[in-house]
């Protein structure tokens, strides 16, 4: 059993470690979305996948133990529980502050894309009253030029 926490804890460090990498990505991506330099976000994303698909195999390995975690971390010394509870404990508040900080992005997306929906709406009205405005004048010019003609 011994063995099997060792692996677990190490499998758990560095699954924190992943996860702290995408925390730092978080603060870049929010510069991005802040600058709009959609490439590098793009590029970003691709990064953050990754990192997820690695995070995510850990976490596959780890299921089963995690799932009996506290029949097993009963059988466990204190010093040992309290090591790998503190690397749970730091999972839980990175994934907290990543999941955070993505649905503020996503805010900032969002409003983006009403602003952007609201300029679009105001150019198609633009452009139905200058069409209104040309057809008009238009429509003006020919029946003064009807009238020259008739007279």
């Amino acid at each position: 059993m011994s063995q099997q926490i060792d692996i677990f804890a190490a499998e758990l460090k560095q699954q924190l470690s992943l996860y702290e990498q995408l925390l730092r990505l978080c603060d870049l991506q929010r510069e991005y979305i802040a600058s709009e330099r959609v490439d590098d976000l793009l590029g970003l994303l691709s990064r953050r996948e990754v990192i997820l698909h690695e995070a995510s195999a850990i976490e596959a390995r780890i299921l089963p133990l995690k799932q009996r975690w506290k029949e097993v971390a009963a059988r466990l010394d204190a010093t040992r529980r309290d090591e790998v509870e503190d690397v749970l404990r730091k999972i839980r508040e990175t994934l907290g502050k990543i999941t955070s900080s993505d649905a503020d992005d996503a805010m900032v997306l969002q409003q983006r894309k009403l602003d952007v929906r609201k300029q679009i709406r105001g150019t198609g009205q633009q452009q139905q009253v200058v069409h209104g405005y040309a057809k008009s004048a238009y429509a003006q010019e020919q029946a003064r030029t009807k009238l020259n003609v008739t007279r």
